[in-house]
């Protein structure tokens, strides 16, 4: 389905009339065109959904707060969704939330832009990376990446590759 997707992007906007894909490798080049020419598979019930900006705002007045954790817990614990949805699980998010909620300056919206931000809070390389892209929010200017550590060639101990690992989370993040 995400090969189909990604295809179909190409030829969106009236750009082009398909779209094409490619591969830096013949067998990688043929994976995608069976999967590409494969039935698309179809997606089953329940569906997923997270709280949208509108119910977001209208929880936000409801419940009386600004804090993102507040409302995100409330959705995931009381909201009731009809037809074949449910609640995503949000947990990733409620950790997230209380990092963007100590935060001052931030709308309610942009805490929850925020929050979506793939992060692990296990990761100190990481957390401060977050912590500086918020920062970067608030005062409204740019931030560009920088690396936290010197990658090594080639990663000889366990610590080396959890460094190398945060790192890419942290690209990832970024």
């Amino acid at each position: 389905n995400e090969i189909v997707q990604i295809a179909g992007r190409a030829g969106r906007f009236g750009l082009f009339e398909a779209g094409y894909l490619g591969a830096t490798r013949r067998d990688v080049l043929e994976y995608i065109k069976d999967e590409f020419e494969a039935p698309i598979k179809t997606i089953k019930p329940p569906f997923k959904v997270k709280i949208n900006n509108s119910q977001l705002e209208n929880l936000s007045m409801h419940l009386k707060t600004k804090s993102l954790a507040k409302v995100l817990n409330f959705f995931a614990l009381n909201m009731k969704l009809a037809g074949p949805f449910e609640a995503a699980n949000l947990s990733s998010m409620l950790e997230t939330s209380r990092i963007v909620d100590s935060k001052d300056g931030l709308s309610l919206e942009e805490k929850y832009l925020l929050a979506q931000a793939p992060i692990t809070t296990k990761s100190t390389i990481i957390v401060q990376a977050f912590n500086s892209y918020i920062a970067s929010v608030i005062k409204k200017r740019p931030n560009h990446y920088k690396p936290s550590i010197t990658l090594p060639k080639k990663a000889i101990t366990q610590k080396d590759l959890l460094l190398v690992e945060d790192e890419v989370k942290k690209i990832s993040l970024y």
